[in-house]
């Protein structure tokens, strides 16, 4: 174990810790790599962050990075072949970035190392491209002791080196994809004459020829298949990447939408040796995370139809709850949450929105149905990852992930009138695998909701919301935003739960709740509240305690503004399209219909015609449902 953490703690030594003269010291960095003390995935990360930073440099330390730079691109990757270019693919796209830029011009040792690179590449694709044409030149229904000789000359030329597999993969590819976009078939849909509604029509034949050479080989050598398809993802990822970044508006998805669909089905065929291999469906998760949408917005909807595909999501969240399927399922919340990501991102107001983006939220909305409706206890156990991830104005979309209720639940209709007291699921707290406690890191916040429910000293809750609502240049938002909120309420509620006294330190969260109320300020109030109603979902223990909060805050809360804050939140959050939350018409049907609130002489409401109307003609719960009590 120490061995295994050893790599990555030197890894991150370097680039936190040294000066610039140990980190871009090339003999040292060498050594590290011959002897397998680099982590090489997080080197290439920071590596490619550095030179990201390039242009804020002083001189000195960009002289040295691109020097630095050059010596281990052409020592360790081209000469000596310690490390291959599929591992820096980071540092690549990077360097491909600032290559026509004046310090990186000015660098004889980075200019010199540009030219070999463009060298070794011309010089390393003859031969793939031989095989290529040979390839093509085969009728595809040959027999099989016609093919036999082409294969006898392939395979060992395969075998030599795993760069040469590499290679090989990569120059097919990007023949393959260049010859699809170059053989573009314009055809005119029957009866239009215009141009503008030509439809272009890529030639396939290449990629599909390709494709089946990969599927022969795949089949051909059984005990060698996962490391065949290591590599291709390992090309087409690169080719995906270089081409996005060369053509930008220009680039076209379609050849690769085609090869990844190609590759999720041939892991699904009965004939294929890595049929239904977890490793397998691994592997492409893993390709398809490094050509996610934040990063390669080119090919968003490609991408949004290859995960949301029958071959691949049902493989990646089946048994959401064996730690057997803990991998897949960790790899499934990073696609997701980049899906949603990638979404904050590009929303603008709706009238600045263009088309395209409003496709691509419609195409989101879609796909997280389809987890509510069949991928329920997935969604249940890593909400808090995508609620960490959603704008918040999309209120429907977060409403859907938290009206997800787990298979092993039973909710009652919110209808019926029912004893909420009664409901068996209430009193179990909700099962989940997010990890929010880093959050709490954030300026010691954890320490100081301790200390506090220890001693009952203020001066702990006025540091917290200090921290809270001071401006923050490391931020993005600059002031802390809604999942620190969330982890904090989280915390709140898992103290309440596991203790000895539920009862007793109940009352203790509510009153770090209340000290909060009072000492924060509008926005950060909003954020705690919309924390809240996070946790207000199907039947457990952190349902039933944080409804019965909210009706306290709107009954009494000893801030008046923040009845009517609590209230406008839940309206927002009910008249939204469905589904909505259970715990949410729970809540509202409480409120709507239990005298001991009587909403309709709340001044919040006398006062305004727009939310009397809403509740006096609001449907979620019946008349004659004054006896439902919630305590």
């Amino acid at each position: 174990e120490v061995y295994k953490a050893l790599p990555v703690k030197i890894t991150e030594i370097l680039f936190k810790e040294c000066e610039d003269r140990l980190k871009y010291n090339y003999e040292w960095s060498a050594l590290f790599f011959e002897h397998g003390l680099i982590e090489v995935q997080g080197y290439d990360i920071e590596l490619s962050h550095a030179i990201k930073n390039l242009s804020v440099m002083p001189p000195a330390s960009s002289t040295a990075l691109l020097t630095f730079v050059a010596n281990l691109v052409t020592n360790l990757l081209l000469k000596k072949k310690t490390l291959q270019p599929s591992q820096f693919s980071n540092t690549f796209y990077e360097m491909n970035l600032i290559r026509k830029s004046e310090k990186a011009q000015e660098n004889a040792a980075f200019a010199a190392m540009l030219i070999d690179l463009e060298t070794n590449a011309s010089s390393n694709r003859a031969q793939p491209q031989k095989f290529l044409e040979e390839w093509i030149a085969i009728n595809s229904d040959s027999p099989a002791e016609q093919l036999q000789p082409y294969f006898l000359s392939l395979m060992p030329y395969l075998s030599t080196s795993d760069e040469r597999l590499s290679n090989f993969f990569t120059v097919v590819i990007e023949t393959s994809v260049q010859q699809a976009l170059s053989s573009t078939i314009i055809v005119a849909p029957p009866g239009s004459y215009a141009v503008m509604n030509y439809l272009d029509r890529l030639d396939y034949r290449y990629i599909d020829s390709v494709l089946k050479l990969f599927f022969t080989i795949l089949s051909s050598k059984h005990a060698m298949s996962l490391k065949f398809l290591n590599s291709f993802l390992g090309a087409l990822t690169l080719a995906l990447q270089t081409d996005h970044d060369q053509k930008l508006t220009s680039f076209n998805q379609r050849p690769f939408y085609r090869i990844y669909s190609f590759l999720l089905q041939s892991v699904n065929r009965k004939e294929c040796p890595l049929q239904n291999n977890p490793e397998a469906f691994l592997m492409i998760a893993a390709s398809l995370q490094d050509v996610s949408p934040p990063r390669y917005c080119g090919f968003a909807f490609a991408w949004l139809e290859l995960v949301s595909s029958r071959n691949f999501l049902p493989y990646l969240l089946a048994k959401p709850y064996d730690e057997a399927s803990l991998p897949r399922v960790s790899r499934a919340v990073s696609l997701f949450s980049n899906m949603f990501i990638f979404l904050k991102r590009i929303l603008v107001p709706s009238d600045q929105r263009a088309p395209s983006v409003n496709c691509y939220f419609e195409a989101v909305m879609r796909l997280t149905f389809i987890l509510c409706h069949d991928f329920v206890d997935f969604l249940t156990l890593y909400y808090f990852d995508f609620l960490s991830c959603i704008p918040a104005e999309c209120i429907q979309l977060r409403n859907v992930i938290l009206s997800a209720i787990p298979e092993n639940v039973m909710a009652p209709d919110p209808k019926r009138g029912i004893k909420v007291d009664k409901i068996a699921d209430q009193k179990a707290p909700p099962l989940f695998r997010s990890d929010y406690k880093k959050l709490l890191k954030y300026r010691n916040i954890k320490e100081d909701v301790d200390n506090f429910i220890s001693v009952k000293q203020s001066s702990y809750i006025v540091d917290i919301c200090n921290k809270l609502i001071t401006v923050d240049p490391n931020l993005p938002s600059k002031r802390p935003d809604l999942p620190i909120y969330h982890a904090i309420v989280l915390y709140l509620a898992e103290l309440g739960v596991a203790a000895p006294e539920p009862s007793k330190v109940k009352l203790e969260i509510t009153s770090v709740l209340d000290e909060l109320f009072a000492k924060l300020d509008l926005p950060a109030r909003d954020n705690l509240l919309n924390a809240l109603f996070n946790e207000v979902r199907y039947p457990n223990s952190y349902t039933h305690y944080f409804i019965s909060y909210l009706l306290y805050l709107i009954e009494s809360s000893p801030v008046p503004l923040v009845q009517e804050l609590t209230f406008r939140i839940l309206l927002e959050r009910k008249t939204t399209n469905p589904p909505i939350p259970w715990g949410l018409k729970i809540l509202f049907g409480e409120l709507q219909y239990n005298p001991k609130y009587d909403l309709s002489n709340k001044s919040f409401i006398k006062n305004n015609r727009e939310i009397e109307s809403m509740i006096m003609f609001n449907d979620i719960a019946k008349p004659g449902q004054e006896d439902q009590q919630f305590s």
